[in-house]
């Protein structure tokens, strides 16, 4: 399992350009990179491949493609969550840029989407992953939080786009499929509790409920048993010790630490990294 190589991505053709360099195989160089405040950075990526050192940099992000380009080949499921139809395009390229990494904003002209524009785009691309990976299963979801700096109506519009481009584009290809998360969480989930304190991001509680709908609907029973084991085992690393000096405490932390090389024994696609 991999989740995004780039780092966060918001908008549809950011998100297919970036699964595009994977299929092509083509690794990063160094005249791709750019420099802005003595951070150097690909527009690409997100800001947390940024970095002083060009050399780590590089490395980072072809590291990153590398594990991409064998989960896109090998994976059973890929879920392309979309955030926004609103882009920013480099004026002086006329492409459109992942993150702008704080560069100013006349750089960039910004616009939103439309649904015709998408669907072209992903039309050739998902027959593109077919072609790599036959047996994969692509699962679009909308992400429910919502982008208020656009505006809460321009945010609704935008939502809107991505939910008729992905009913267009489920319905052209049959290895793709849609997994209701925005209607989760602003149907089922509507009370503010279960917002964080920003009022805009699920709470904790709300992404554990979407996270079991999804188990739920789309995940095999045998992978809901792996999933079950890890959860317990997460809970045992993320419990706060009140006395860590302890003898309790110390056993505890031991037999924590055997819970994980258990589950690395026993399911050896896992890796720490994962758990």
């Amino acid at each position: 399992m991999l989740i995004n190589p780039s780092g966060v991505l918001f908008n549809p053709l950011s998100i297919a350009e970036s699964i595009k360099r994977l299929i092509a195989d083509k690794p990063f160089i160094h005249d791709e990179l750019l420099n802005h405040n003595d951070l150097w950075f690909n527009f690409s990526f997100s800001t947390l491949f940024s970095g002083i050192n060009q050399d780590i940099v590089l490395a980072n992000m072809n590291d990153a493609y590398q594990q991409g380009r064998e989960q896109l080949k090998n994976a059973d499921s890929i879920i392309i969550t979309l955030g926004t139809a609103w882009v920013y395009e480099e004026t002086a390229s006329g492409n459109i840029v992942a993150n702008c990494h704080k560069l100013p904003a006349n750089q960039f002209i910004r616009r939103r989407l439309n649904v015709d524009e998408i669907v072209g785009v992903y039309k050739s691309l998902i027959p593109e992953i077919l072609a790599i990976n036959p047996g994969v299963r692509i699962i679009f979801t909308v992400s429910p939080v919502r982008h208020i700096k656009d505006g809460l109506h321009e945010n609704n519009i935008s939502k809107s786009v991505l939910h008729l481009f992905v009913e267009e584009i489920t319905s052209l290809f049959d290895r793709t499929e849609y997994f209701p998360a925005w209607e989760i969480m602003m149907d089922e989930l509507r009370d503010y509790r279960f917002y964080a304190s920003d009022m805009l991001h699920p709470s904790d509680q709300a992404v554990d409920y979407i996270f079991d709908k999804f188990c739920a609907s789309c995940v095999d029973p045998e992978s809901l048993n792996i999933i079950s084991e890890v959860k317990a085992y997460k809970h045992n690393l993320n419990h706060r010790l009140i006395h860590p000096e302890s003898r309790e405490s110390r056993l505890f932390l031991k037999n924590t630490q055997k819970q994980q090389q258990l589950l690395l024994r026993k399911y050896p696609f896992l890796s720490e990294r994962m758990i």
